[in-house]
């Protein structure tokens, strides 16, 4: 808990076969109470499969993993599958833990660390959208977005940055570049 930011939040999704369940908690929270977690209880593992590797027998893939692998040969189906993905997942996952956040009173921009577990981590849930007065808004609109495998991950990076902070050197400043070696 001590890792999250005090002016940012933390979302920790879990997706079984029975639902899903997403740890929404807020920085400076001292426990985790039921209030924290968002209850998805219509969204399971076979809607993320569902997701992941599409509709069967549809004739174009409509799944995130087999457009990816054709993405170099079918480029359109790549881009309707990157737009579809986004709805879906904002629409049958990510609108309850949006609504809680609203909730929470996140400002605009405010920091939210997801740690998105399993298949979750494949999606790029930053580009999950919703229709808001017939405008196209995308999570990343809404909040600064950083990824964590794990919880651990977050606190070690976090204590990291605070050290670097705190010590104020030359030697303390770096640079993060990522780059696309293959330009696809």
């Amino acid at each position: 808990l001590a890792a999250i930011r005090t002016d940012g939040v933390i979302v920790a999704p879990i997706v079984t076969k029975a639902g899903s369940a997403a740890f929404v908690i807020r920085g400076g929270a001292n426990a985790i109470g039921p209030d924290d977690i968002v209850w998805i209880d219509s969204f399971s593992d076979k809607d993320l499969a569902r997701i992941l590797n599409g509709e069967p027998g549809v004739a174009q893939s409509s799944g995130w993993l087999p457009a990816y692998a054709q993405s170099n040969k079918a480029k359109r189906n790549w881009s309707r599958v990157i737009s579809s993905t986004g709805s879906v997942v904002w629409d049958e996952f990510f609108a309850p833990i949006h609504a809680r956040l609203a909730k929470l009173a996140m400002p605009p921009g405010a920091p939210l660390a997801l740690l998105p577990a399993a298949g979750l981590s494949i999606l790029p849930l930053h580009a999950c959208w919703r229709k808001e007065n017939g405008v196209t808004k995308y999570l990343a609109e809404d909040y600064t977005i950083s990824y964590y495998p794990s919880a651990m991950a977050l606190a070690s990076t976090s204590q990291k940055l605070l050290r670097r902070q705190r010590d104020h050197t030359e030697a303390s400043k770096s640079l993060l570049v990522v780059a696309n070696p293959t330009g696809d």
